[in-house]
């Protein structure tokens, strides 16, 4: 059970800077062992890193909801030429489950979507759509519910114009409160009998949970609790939407990127503040830290879905953290080989 789009510099929860004994660092950082025990790394484990090997552990969740997944893996470039490659969006360009996606702009438009379709089964698609109601298929509101279900389709045409053009404005709608709010925008999604699911309050847990990050970076700490307010100097953020296949199930996600650079580190928090389905939502961080052979990245993934609750969730949650562990490692490493081969 994976499902993020991550970019190289991808994305939920906590891994802020090195392991200064078991990896020799160039800049000091702060918080090394700490990090290191917090991981569960052992020292075979930091050897198994430094050797060139990928290591993956399963983490504990905030709540029942959640996977977690941390990786390490050490990197023969600088966090420079890393960074170079983060800006190209080398990880979702190599995701073979990334079927579109599109940055979005300043307060976002119309426009910002006008690439977006209903591929790869758009009538399938259009069908569920219109047919919307509270429940695990699709993530909506009453509202969006509500509007969609009222979608005019004239006699003789296919659905999937119009529905396209109203699922872009519901998009765009997302978008915009988020962006004007934070997570006080995210609308909690209709589940039935008058249940719903908070987002919100899965990326506000998973955020929680970062304790070294507020301890060593308190001004990034703050502004993922608090946006749009409280940016600290040297914050870059972006905003995309992605057409992707989450568990072979094509959805819609809304992602926010925050960068920030301290002490030599370059950490990247990605919050995929909508998910259409499979899904709830999704926070990871990841730390690139320098060392002497290159550079050391640190990835922590949280991923919320309501398929691990019920009878048996903590078996469920066991299984599906491993997988996801699984498919981040054998996609991650494709990414590293890619990057490192583009600088030989």
């Amino acid at each position: 059970m994976r499902d993020q789009t991550i970019k190289l510099l991808g994305a939920a929860c906590t891994l802020v800077l090195t392991m200064a004994v078991a990896f020799p660092v160039i800049a000091e950082i702060p918080s090394a062992e700490e990090i290191a025990d917090n991981l569960g790394l052992s020292p075979a484990d930091r050897k198994s890193v430094l050797a060139g090997e990928l290591v993956s552990r399963t983490m504990k969740s905030t709540n029942d909801r959640e996977l977690a997944v941390a990786l390490v893996f050490l990197v023969t470039l600088s966090v420079e030429e890393i960074k170079s490659e983060a800006d190209q969006h080398l990880l979702t360009k190599m995701d073979p489950e990334t079927i579109a996606w599109a940055p979005i702009a300043g307060e976002g438009n119309l426009n910002s979507f006008s690439t977006l379709n209903l591929n790869p089964d758009p009538t399938k698609r259009a069908k569920a759509y219109l047919n919307a109601k509270p429940g695990k298929e699709l993530n909506l509101d009453a509202s969006e519910i509500s509007a969609l279900n009222t979608v005019k389709v004239p006699n003789g045409e296919p659905a999937t114009g119009p529905v396209t053009t109203a699922v872009r404005q519901q998009l765009l709608n997302r978008f915009q409160s988020y962006h004007q709010a934070g997570l006080a925008g995210i609308s909690p999604y209709a589940r039935g009998k008058g249940k719903t699911t908070a987002a919100a309050d899965d990326l506000k847990s998973a955020t929680e949970s970062l304790s070294q990050l507020q301890e060593a970076l308190p001004g990034l700490y703050k502004v993922l609790l608090n946006y749009p307010v409280d940016k600290p100097e040297g914050l870059h953020e972006s905003f995309m939407w992605s057409n992707y296949r989450a568990h072979g199930e094509p959805v819609f996600i809304l992602t926010h990127d925050l960068s920030f650079d301290d002490s030599g580190a370059y950490v990247v928090v990605q919050r995929q503040y909508y998910v259409s389905g499979s899904y709830n939502a999704g926070q990871s961080v990841t730390a690139l830290v320098p060392v002497k052979r290159g550079t050391v990245v640190f990835y922590l993934n949280r991923t919320s879905t309501d398929q691990v609750t019920g009878f048996g969730a903590s078996t469920k949650r066991s299984i599906g953290s491993k997988v996801m562990a699984s498919q981040l490692k054998d996609l991650y490493q494709k990414v590293r080989t890619k990057a490192e081969a583009s600088k030989s």
